[in-house]
């Protein structure tokens, strides 16, 4: 409805975005709320905080809504758990350098593992956060695996060559089932 899309509009001028970058953006969170029956303010909130948390600009607008699209598409997210993972997730995985894209299959992946938004979320920022600052023990059994502190530092390896490097160490066969 028009008081639902003035809503969004509202919610993005909240966030800061001039006038332009307002009506650039509408279509885009209106397009998200569509095909992801979820309400203009919903997808205006998420479409703002992302594009914040990321640096991007309003040009963006329609990455993000596609990305989050297919995410939601292919995993077991909602439109609720996705916006509550990337509250935590998201500021994260972009300060480690991480695209909008790796981190939101991350939180995809964490989600599809059986973790509900908020907890997805905390586990993506957890594994980016322990990853690039291992304990004492962590880094003896890293040793003991032939993993390089650098060949998991999520600041220059994506997620999936982590997980590659840990998977090839065989690291994984010994953890108690």
């Amino acid at each position: 409805t028009a008081t639902e899309a003035a809503r969004g509009m509202q919610e993005l001028a909240r966030a800061g975005l001039q006038t332009g970058d307002i009506i650039s953006s509408s279509n885009a969170a209106l397009k998200f709320a569509g095909a992801n029956a979820t309400d203009m303010t919903t997808s205006t909130t998420l479409l703002a905080a992302t594009m914040a948390q990321f640096g991007l600009s309003t040009t963006q607008s329609s990455r993000v809504v596609d990305t989050f699209t297919t995410a939601l598409q292919n995993s077991l997210l909602n439109v609720e758990t996705l916006q509550v993972a990337m509250r935590y997730a998201g500021a994260v995985g972009a300060s480690f350098g991480r695209s909008l894209e790796e981190t939101t299959a991350m939180v995809a992946l964490f989600r599809d593992l059986g973790l509900e938004g908020s907890t997805a979320g905390t586990q993506v920022r957890q594994a980016f956060l322990r990853l690039a600052s291992p304990t004492k023990k962590a880094k003896e059994v890293l040793k003991d695996y032939g993993i390089a502190l650098e060949d998991i530092n999520p600041r220059v390896r994506t997620f999936q060559q982590i997980l590659q490097t840990l998977a090839d160490s065989g690291i994984a066969q010994d953890v108690p089932a």
